[in-house]
């Protein structure tokens, strides 16, 4: 259903404003520079607090410690834009818009090469610009805002949000002429890959529903995020009131939506629920709000706005995500993904409009990443029962109570919400992996046996081979650790049967094979197909690595676990391996080396316990160790 065409447009979105990065980059010179201020001790103090507070990710006490530091050093550039930034990431828009509008000023722009400006140059005023139109927009000073969202000298991606806000305020200040005409304008170098679903969206207040389908289409072609799918469907739902074909459609729609997965599952559901033709599982739901009509994603020329913002948010939010996880993928997973520009966009968006429940939950993704869970709980509890992304805000709250080491609290709100929506097989599966956390293996197999029935009816064939395999997976990983291996193990060779290109299940499998001397030859093909899938991969290299641990191969053992090592320097278990192969060749001085330096990267309390008898008795028989580098 998904079509990502020009998402090379996107790419830059990350970097798309200096100020969307300035966390604490600052160079030295720069605090020098404080430390002569008039008054030198209070600035550069606050200054110090809110660049610690930054890399902490804690938004509110950085946009205080910058505030203040502002406050006593008021002509320093780079000491407002950070107490504007921060100020707009924790989501205080109204205390920011001030900050912004200095910003615009010619006193406070920073040039390229001044020391201190952290790469910051003239484009990255686009972000002042947007805080100040967007607030001016909420006010209803929609020819203000225009002026500002005209100026040039900014870069394409800003110019493609400035436009497209543009035309909204347009809209609501002289009607849809007005905001059709500045979509029509002819301005190079912009993305225009939302332009269609504006144009739709105004089309649609408008009345105007022929012309409003055929945008609807071409911004499902052009660009096809679930976003314009969702507003599509909205859009056939209630023009199907008075016209068969979209009814008819609509149900179409809905149908194949609800036999897809994730968001889009969800939404094919509640639309199908709405027009009275539910699935037949539907039943044994309760569906409370199903009926609710559907809300229209913009209302107004405000609404507009921050739906250009929200569009914008999520482009760029899951191009970031995407990007993190291929870094990952090839070694680089020791690092956290900078998201505060999706952060500030869904900021500037939910001002505009607070129901926008998409930009409420990116909101609440960005703080859930940068480990700030309250913010993130009550970000996720703005979402609607209706709204698409309401499944997975409930999953993603329950690991915001994670993180507050409130388990408890995760696994019961898993449970209510399955209780209160049972056709959620996404969310069995969560809840089985925090059951199985608590060894309550049963329950957990329970929960995961439940969500594979639900997710083999609910899903169609395509969406079956894509997604379930993991089902069959986790349920084979939580049934090896309770003890029944084959039962787990007809798990594994299910989700290789449908996913056997997929190398963390071949890993699984052909490490669980190799530790018990079965089938040595397939079971290290699986592990090398795996490694040849994912070349910088830490886990599977050690798998591969401990195989030959095994087998008695400890030279070769050796060799492919200090390469694991190297790839994921911090992990207890490769390290622990590694310090068995080295005990093995009679190189007893670095294994306990090895066996310290795993100590000192939090394993969990059986791992810990192993590695201390180790160190106390020096003795490791094959395969004695404590860890399984194939299970990671």
């Amino acid at each position: 259903m998904r079509k990502y065409t020009a998402r090379i447009w996107l790419l830059a979105l990350t970097g798309l404003f200096g100020l969307a990065s300035v966390s604490a980059c600052t160079s030295s010179r720069s605090y020098n520079r404080f430390l002569n201020s008039s008054n030198d001790s209070t600035a550069a103090g606050d200054y110090l607090k809110g660049r610690f507070a930054a890399r902490q990710q804690q938004l509110d006490f950085a946009a205080e410690s910058y505030e203040a530091a502002f406050d006593a050093a008021p002509g320093d550039a780079v000491l407002l834009q950070k107490a504007f930034f921060y100020e707009l990431a924790s989501g205080d828009v109204q205390q920011a818009t001030p900050y912004a509008s200095k910003l615009m000023l010619p006193e406070y722009q920073l040039r390229p090469s001044e020391p201190g400006a952290g790469g910051i140059s003239q484009p990255t005023l686009a972000l002042p610009q947007l805080t100040v139109a967007t607030d001016l927009i909420k006010r209803g000073r929609y020819k203000q805002a225009r002026e500002i969202l005209s100026e040039g000298g900014k870069s394409r991606f800003s110019n493609s949000i400035s436009y497209l806000m543009e035309a909204w305020a347009a809209y609501a200040e002289s009607g849809l002429a007005a905001g059709l005409a500045v979509l029509d304008e002819e301005r190079t170098g912009l993305f225009t890959g939302f332009t269609p679903l504006h144009r739709a969206l105004m089309l649609d207040l408008e009345g105007d529903d022929e012309e409003a389908k055929a945008y609807y289409q071409k911004a499902i072609a052009s660009f096809g995020s679930d976003v314009a799918i969702f507003a599509y469907s909205d859009f056939l739902e209630r023009t199907g009131k008075n016209n068969t074909d979209n009814k008819q459609e609509a149900l179409k729609l809905y149908g194949d939506l609800a036999r897809d997965a994730g968001t889009l599952r969800r939404a094919g559901r509640l639309g199908l629920a709405r027009l009275g033709q539910p699935s037949e599982l539907e039943t044994q739901v309760s569906l409370k709000q199903a009926t609710r009509q559907p809300q229209r994603f913009v209302s107004n020329g405000a609404d507009g706005a921050a739906f250009v913002l929200y569009n914008f948010a999520w482009a760029s939010y899951e191009q970031i995500v995407t990007e993190h996880a291929a870094a990952s993928r090839a070694g680089f997973s020791n690092f956290k993904p900078a998201l505060n520009t999706p952060l500030a966009f869904s900021q500037l968006a939910v001002h505009l409009n607070s129901d926008l429940d998409g930009a409420h939950y990116v909101i609440g993704a960005v703080y859930g990443t940068y480990e700030l869970p309250d913010e993130a709980i009550d970000a996720y509890g703005k979402i609607d029962f209706t709204n698409p992304f309401y499944e997975y805000a409930k999953m993603d709250m329950a690991d915001a109570w994670l993180a507050r080491d409130e388990e408890d609290k995760a696994i019961s709100l898993l449970q209510s919400f399955i209780a209160e929506d049972g056709l959620t097989p996404d969310a069995g599966l969560k809840l089985s992996d925090l059951l199985s956390g608590q060894e309550r293996y049963e329950e957990a197999d329970q929960a995961l046996t439940e969500a594979i029935t639900l997710a083999d009816r609910l899903m169609g064939d395509e969406s079956k081979q894509v997604n379930l395999w993991r089902y069959y997976f986790a349920r084979g990983a939580i049934r090896l650790e309770a003890g029944r291996w084959e039962d787990a193990e007809t798990d594994l060779e299910k989700a290789v049967s449908l996913s056997p290109e997929q190398p963390y299940v071949l890993n699984f499998l052909g490490y669980s094979w190799a530790e018990r001397g079965m089938n040595l030859d397939e079971a290290f093909g699986m592990i090398e197909k795996a490694l040849s899938l994912r070349p910088n991969s830490g886990a599977i290299t050690d798998s591969l690595g401990w195989a030959h641990y095994q087998l008695g191969n400890y030279a070769k053992a050796v060799e492919k676990l200090e390469r694991a090592v190297e790839l994921e320097p911090a992990d207890p278990v490769i390290s622990d391996h590694l310090g068995d192969a080295y005990w093995q060749t009679g190189r007893k001085i670095e294994a306990k080396y090895e066996w310290r330096r795993a100590l000192t990267y939090e394993p969990d309390k059986k791992l810990r316990g192993a590695i201390e008898l180790k160190l106390a008795k020096g003795v490791v028989e094959p395969g004695a160790a404590a860890g399984a580098g194939g299970a990671q």
